[in-house]
């Protein structure tokens, strides 16, 4: 190590210092600037040190203080943990990469795995392939299997299966992967199949890989969305074209848009996709749940009609919590014209905002009843639903009592401002 690296170094540690030693703890809303601390150290160390063995030392020193650092936070935002395993793992595995003795590299990072109390040093584990080759992955996976406390509780036993089983996938082993977890849970459910299939599957053996997915839709585990796009993929490899075709029909009834649909035709043809589009829509006008979904994949054929038919029917259901979905939803509707279908979501938005009584929030509110004033005079047939102007009136009969509100919607400058939704 060179004069520059070993000043560095001693930089580096000395900043580490300073950010753990604060004499005021770091609470939950001060933990982010203590991740910036941290950060821009990382990056010093970076900039100044070049010899990677240096680069390690420092490191494995700032995982080795990890007890220090986390006593004298409050990480509920989980920011200072986010440099221990992104910032900091990404740099060490720079560094690491490029150190000729790769076995020294491994054993420092087997040591640290004693005493990982805040689970921020398995990373290391999981990015082992970026810096060992297959025999030094093999090699560690056989120290570790050393560690075992085979004479112990499972329980004990469990986090160094957790490494082997990380390994294991790194390499595409799925022998021993499939044998580790079973040792480590004892007995498999759908779920361990499905994650023994991607192993299996990422090494070539699409024909284990299929399987185990017949295991793990035996379990119950055949209806996520995870299991039908991996059955796919291994259908596909094997040439069972009929199951390729159904997994995707299941894939694209489970959330219809754009891409399940074009993944679909790609597997029925191209001559299949107006009669798929028109079996799917009176599907979804028949069925009585109301499904934002479905609702945007209407618009996204251009049914904007039967987009507004479906949300006019299923109005009762329209639940105004939805704020991170329905406002873009009501205004892709007032793009399309579908303007009916824009006033119900933004009155199921406006009382929802208004039951709440929390003053913060209620520029949202007036934002909703604005619109609903601007789309009146645009809706010549209400279809039996209460006009604009009854409403209005009901809604300041029944949340009269909120002065607050009202003052910001009849003084369009106290509501430039607008207070995020609640989370």
């Amino acid at each position: 190590m060179n004069i520059t690296d070993r000043q560095a170094v001693r930089d580096f540690k000395k900043a580490v210092t300073a950010a753990k030693n604060r004499r005021k703890m770091f609470w939950r809303s001060q933990a982010p600037d203590l991740a910036d601390m941290l950060d821009q150290a990382l990056e010093q160390l970076k900039q100044s040190v070049r010899d990677p063995r240096a680069g390690v030392d420092a490191l494995i020193g700032l995982y080795k203080r990890d007890a220090d650092i986390f006593e004298r936070c409050d990480d509920s935002y989980g920011s200072v943990g986010d440099v221990f395993r992104v910032t900091a793992a990404d740099l060490f595995v720079e560094y690491a990469s490029l150190c000729p003795d790769k076995d020294k590299v491994a054993a420092r990072i087997l040591g640290l795995q004693d005493d990982d109390g805040y689970g921020v040093r398995d990373v290391l584990i999981d990015k082992a392939s970026k810096i060992l080759d297959e025999s030094g992955m093999r090699q560690l996976i056989e120290r570790i299997k050393q560690r075992i406390p085979i004479h112990e509780d499972i329980t004990r036993q469990r986090k160094w299966l957790y490494m082997i089983e990380s390994l294991a996938r790194q390499i595409k082993d799925g022998a021993l992967f499939e044998r580790t977890r079973e040792r480590n849970w004892q007995t498999l459910n759908g779920r361990a199949y499905i994650e023994i299939a991607k192993v299996y599957f990422g090494s070539g053996d699409a024909v284990t890989a299929y399987d185990r997915l017949q295991k793990a839709d035996e379990c119950g585990d055949g209806e996520s969305n995870e299991y039908a796009e991996l059955f796919r993929e291994v259908c596909q490899a094997l040439g069972k074209v009929e199951e390729v075709a159904k997994a995707s029909w299941d894939i694209f009834r489970r959330h219809r848009c754009m891409e399940t649909l074009n993944e679909l035709i790609a597997q029925i043809g191209e001559d299949k996709r107006a009669e798929t589009l028109y079996k799917e829509i009176d599907w979804i006008m028949a069925d009585k749940e109301f499904s934002i979904t479905d609702v945007q994949f209407l618009l996204d054929v251009g049914e904007t009609a039967c987009a507004q038919d479906h949300i006019i029917a299923r109005r009762d259901q329209l639940d105004g919590e939805q704020y991170y979905l329905l406002p873009h939803l009501a205004e892709r509707l007032e793009i399309k014209g579908a303007y009916l279908a824009a006033v119900l979501i933004y009155r199921a938005l406006l009382e929802a905002n208004l039951a709440k009584a929390l003053s913060k929030y209620y520029s949202h509110g007036v934002r909703y009843l604005r619109r609903l004033d601007a789309l009146a005079d645009q809706i010549s047939d209400w279809r039996g639903i209460t006009p604009h102007a009854e409403y209005a009136q009901e809604i300041r009969q029944q949340h009269g009592r909120k002065p607050s509100f009202w003052t910001k919607y009849e003084h369009p400058a106290t509501h430039r401002h607008l207070v995020p939704p609640p989370p």
